[in-house]
């Protein structure tokens, strides 16, 4: 299973691409929580998962 996470999820294009994702089965999104959402740390960390 692949697993991502899309950095600017909270924004239109991020928001579309997140409401296809979460209906597949073979892919696993990585989340942060919304108020860690523009801490670089989080956003680095999610990133290299």
């Amino acid at each position: 299973m692949k697993s991502v996470f899309i950095d600017g999820s909270s924004g239109t294009t991020g928001l579309r691409l997140k409401n296809r994702l979460e209906k597949r089965t073979d892919i696993k999104l990585i989340n942060i929580d919304e108020k860690y959402r523009k801490d670089i740390n989080y956003r680095k960390e999610a990133i290299n998962k």
